[in-house]
């Protein structure tokens, strides 16, 4: 019996190590798109004083980097409104003037979803008539937009290319690194409780039980509020932090000394079972004293 628990423990832990280390380069993944800049055409038909124009715009969007920080899986892209000649109002074509008050047509665009980064979400915001004092105040309300005869009749939004995207490297550790890599030290541990078998013969002594004990406790209690307070770090800690890269493991590592513990009292080495799931909480603590 204790041969057999000895190769079952042989093997979940080491395959549980490997798929937490597969678990964190998987939400470390960091690709770029491949187009990284495009021009799109779009046009808008309105009518002023009883007369239709047309408003041909073209913008431009260009990929700026992957993220930072604690989303470093997030691209970060720009835009340009080449048709409009104004700099600090770019999204806002004037149309009519009248009593220092400009009437505009506003458009505005969502630069991931134009360049095929969509993940869901809508480009499409349709273009609105709105007018600003000399201040730079919007105003959309019906009784300021009276006092122009205009109205949008049309519009051709642009269209979004196809785009895809390439590896570029893993990130640093993160919040979902610590969460990945915890599940995975659950289940590696919920593996040694259900696969590595004890001999029932041989009764459980005052150390075993305690031992159990500070298991439940620290599984329930322990686990939980260390990886809340490692997940709050990144409010004041950077993630480039080495300390913090370590904090991010804590939670992980002690649900594998869990799981070392658990499979080592079942085959009879109480004592280094019963010492193992401290190394976690030590852990947490220099850590959290080496951030300061």
């Amino acid at each position: 019996m204790k041969q057999k628990s000895l190769r079952t423990t042989a093997i979940i832990l080491p395959v549980g190590f490997l798929l937490t280390i597969a678990a964190c380069l998987l939400t470390g993944i960091v690709k770029a798109p491949v187009i990284t800049e495009h021009e799109f055409s779009f046009a808008v038909t309105y009518q002023l004083d009883g007369e239709t124009k047309t408003l041909d715009g073209v913008y431009r969007c260009c990929f700026q980097s992957t993220g930072k920080g604690d989303e470093p899986q997030e691209r970060y892209y720009s835009g340009e409104h080449l048709s409009n000649p104004s700099e600090e109002h770019p999204s806002e074509y004037t149309i009519a003037q009248k009593d220092d008050l400009e009437l505009c047509i506003v458009t505005y665009f969502s630069d991931p979803c134009l360049m095929g980064d969509a993940d869901g979400r809508t480009f499409c915001f349709e273009p609105y008539l709105a007018v600003f004092d000399r201040d730079r105040v919007e105003y959309t309300d019906e009784e300021t937009l009276s006092r122009f005869d205009a109205e949008i009749t049309d519009w051709v939004s642009p269209e979004p290319i196809a785009n895809s995207f390439r590896f570029m490297g893993f990130s640093k550790l993160h919040d979902m690194s610590m969460f990945a890599m915890l599940a995975v030290g659950i289940l590696t541990l919920l593996a040694c409780l259900i696969f590595v078998k004890r001999d029932r013969t041989v009764p459980y002594n005052a150390l075993d039980k305690v031992s159990i004990l500070l298991n439940i406790l620290i599984c329930l209690a322990a686990i939980p509020f260390m990886t809340f307070i490692i997940f709050l770090m990144q409010i004041v800690v950077s993630i480039d932090d080495p300390v913090y890269q370590i904090a991010l493991c804590v939670p992980a590592i002690t649900a594998f000394t869990l799981a070392a513990s658990v499979a080592l009292r079942r085959i009879r080495f109480t004592k280094t079972g019963f010492f193992l799931p401290f190394a976690g909480p030590v852990l947490f603590v220099l850590t959290l004293i080496l951030s300061e």
